[in-house]
């Protein structure tokens, strides 16, 4: 019977590193923190001022947009006067002017007319 020789087989762990190809552990350089600085007052009021503008800019530039898509906004008042008080309302101010500014004479011919105007 043939023997063998029995071979050393070796593990990586059990073989050795030279110290040279293991990086060495270098400690982060510590960052240079500058303490937050008081803002002043003048400053926040400018940058209020500022972001302002931004946004009215922004608003205004969003409605022309739409002005542009949808067709330009009309925007119409209409009054509405009501002709058909004009008996009630002289009426009520002869009155008035007849008894010296006296209101509490003439109160049946203002209720006549707030029924005129509410119709």
């Amino acid at each position: 019977m043939k023997k063998y020789n029995r071979r050393s087989y070796t593990t990586k762990s059990q073989t050795s590193i030279p110290q040279s190809s293991i990086p060495q552990y270098t400690s982060p350089s510590p960052i240079q923190q500058s303490l937050p600085q008081k803002e002043s007052m003048m400053s926040n009021i400018t940058s209020s001022v500022i972001q302002g503008f931004a946004i009215g800019t922004g608003s205004q530039l969003a409605s022309r947009g739409i002005d542009a898509i949808m067709g330009v906004r009309k925007i119409e008042v209409v009054e509405k006067v009501n002709n058909n008080c004009n008996s009630e309302s002289d009426i009520y101010f002869n009155c008035i002017k007849s008894n010296n500014n006296d209101v509490y004479q003439c109160k049946h011919l203002f209720e006549l007319l707030d029924k005129c105007k509410n119709i």
